[in-house]
């Protein structure tokens, strides 16, 4: 049987320097391979190289073959044909993938328009097939992707992926931004459309635990090489090569230790103070801080809450609080709050025993959020950046002061303070988080909201940031609120966690007794959802032992 893709010393170099190695592969139809590695292995590098999606300058060499045919050597107008027809790609965040003023059954059909040469009737209505495949049958093909939930959204990406039954499909990333359950389910989705069509799948991820649920053989990459190859069983012990091994431990954390002499002392009061917020989309008291107006948002997804209702919480000075939930629930809403981009409804947010102004004070709060790329300016230099927030502190430190300050920051969080001159774009992803993280952590605010700050990063390179963050945020006495869908994160850093459902907070307590024995069924429902590669291999080999 042909395989359905074929590599044979796939290599790529750019300006000079070999960022992929010989590669060689095989994958059949109906199987899963999953590639892995850390930020810059060489990943997402080879997907773009099958594609021919590289950037200009890049020098590809190399065999690449799809079902029998050479296409490493066909011009960009004939890739251009084998792009949606053959090869089908998912990418991380599916607005980027989306037209956001088209409606989503006109962006689908756009595809059987540009391979078939239908017209738009005939197009329309198999663009209307194509969503009940992918569970939104119940959506109007007329919805915008604003109007629709972040698991939606991506299940309109995997539509037009797998509008034409490609013989491939590329899944970078696809389920990273997404929370447990909705993962599990787009997971589900991707694999029940394999078997059913006969496809191929190449799952790129740094989350060990989604390739030992799905794929049947694993690459694992460093530096552009394959240091490791094999069936997905080699995680349960056959993995030899130390960068595997470290990845895999990194992939784990271990749960978070409460620190036993501060655990002795009495508890700190709360530096957060929450009681009884409300926020109500549809109010015309919505605020306009920062340009946001009134009213209620165009489009906002169905079956999501309204809004927030009576939200109580507290965090201590130096303490770290989980926030988990599904997607939609509030989590954003939430921090929006907190950070003064919205106003209230109801309620209190006092902060060190004031009332919490809207917009803040500057100094008082700061953020990171999950894409440290789309928050900063890259026309700007990494020390005006990281000084930015001096902007809004008065008395603003001097010019060399801040200087200084940024650079002991930078330091701190593992950057090298000579990389100040550069711009945003000559820093890799892992380090333009812990940037993120200098900035917001520069003026030694009061309470800091990381909203999913490390999703997007690989496993080593997130134990090191979080490390990093925390101990900063402790000795500073910085109150943090985590809000993140990885529990095994919020495990590892959290030593309270706090579930949020349908706009209200739903469980609160210590993260281990929480996650144990989860009291209320949203929390039963995530817990159950997560994905530990350890746990997923065992599964998987009990139950090859059974057959």
């Amino acid at each position: 049987m042909v395989a359905a893709l074929t590599l044979k010393g796939l290599t790529v170099t750019i300006a000079g320097q070999e960022v992929l190695a010989p590669l060689d592969l095989e994958l059949a139809r109906g199987k899963v391979l999953g590639i892995s590695g850390e930020s810059g292995a060489g990943k997402s590098m080879t997907a773009f190289a099958i594609m021919g999606l590289l950037p200009g300058g890049s020098v590809r060499r190399g065999q690449i073959t799809l079902d029998g045919e050479r296409i490493d050597t066909l011009s960009d107008q004939a890739m251009g044909r084998v792009r949606g027809r053959r090869i089908g790609m998912v990418f991380q965040e599916p607005m980027t993938a989306l037209n956001p003023l088209r409606a989503i059954g006109s962006q689908i059909a756009e595809v059987f328009r540009q391979h078939q040469r239908i017209n738009r009737v005939k197009a329309a209505r198999q663009a209307d097939a194509v969503l009940a495949r992918v569970g939104l049958g119940d959506i109007p093909s007329s919805r915008l992707p604003h109007e629709l939930s972040g698991g939606q959204r991506q299940r309109v990406v995997i539509a037009m992926a797998i509008a034409l039954k490609p013989g491939l499909l590329i899944a970078d990333e696809a389920t990273t931004a997404l929370d447990a359950t909705t993962q599990l389910e787009i997971l589900g989705l991707i694999q029940r459309l394999a078997r059913e069509d006969g496809m191929a799948v190449m799952l790129i991820t740094h989350d060990l635990g989604v390739i030992a649920r799905m794929a049947d053989d694993i690459i694992i990459m460093q530096d552009g090489k394959a240091v490791e190859r094999g069936s997905v069983a080699m995680l349960a012990g056959g993995l030899t090569h130390p960068h595997a091994i470290a990845l895999a431990e990194a992939a784990s954390p271990p749960a978070h230790k409460a620190d036993k002499s501060r655990a002795k002392t009495r508890p700190a009061p709360p530096l957060l103070k929450v009681e009884g917020l409300h926020y109500d989309w549809a109010s015309e008291t919505q605020s306009t801080a920062n340009g946001l107006s009134g009213g209620l948002p165009l489009g906002l997804p169905r079956g999501l809450p309204r809004g927030l209702r009576g939200i109580d919480l507290s965090i201590g000075e130096g303490e770290t609080l989980g926030l988990v939930g599904a997607s939609g629930c509030g989590k954003t809403t939430l921090a929006k709050l907190l950070l003064g981009l919205y106003a209230p409804d109801g309620g209190s947010i006092t902060l060190d025993g004031e009332n919490l102004p809207v917009p803040p004070r500057g100094g008082m709060v700061s953020a990171v959020f999950q894409d440290p790329y789309s928050s900063f300016n890259p026309r700007h230099r990494i020390l005006r950046l990281v000084t930015e927030p001096f902007h809004a502190v008065t008395p603003a430190p001097s010019g060399q002061h801040q200087g200084d300050a940024a650079a002991a920051m930078l330091e701190r969080v593992g950057i090298d303070p000579g990389m100040m001159e550069r711009r945003i774009h000559a820093a890799s992803g892992g380090q333009r988080q812990r940037i993120a993280f200098a900035r917001a952590l520069i003026t030694t605010p009061r309470l800091i909201v990381l909203d999913e700050p490390v999703s997007a990063l690989d496993a080593p390179i997130r134990v090191r940031v979080l490390a990093a963050m925390a101990e900063i945020a402790r000795e500073a006495g910085i109150a943090t609120l985590f809000i993140s869908h990885d529990l095994a994160v919020v495990r590892s850093v959290c030593p309270r966690v706090m579930v949020m459902a349908d706009g209200a907070l739903v469980e609160d307590g210590p993260t281990a007794d929480v996650f144990a024995n989860p009291r209320h069924p949203e929390t039963a429902r995530l817990v159950d959802a997560a994905l530990d590669w350890r746990d997923e291999i065992k599964t998987r080999l009990m139950r090859d032992e059974t057959k």
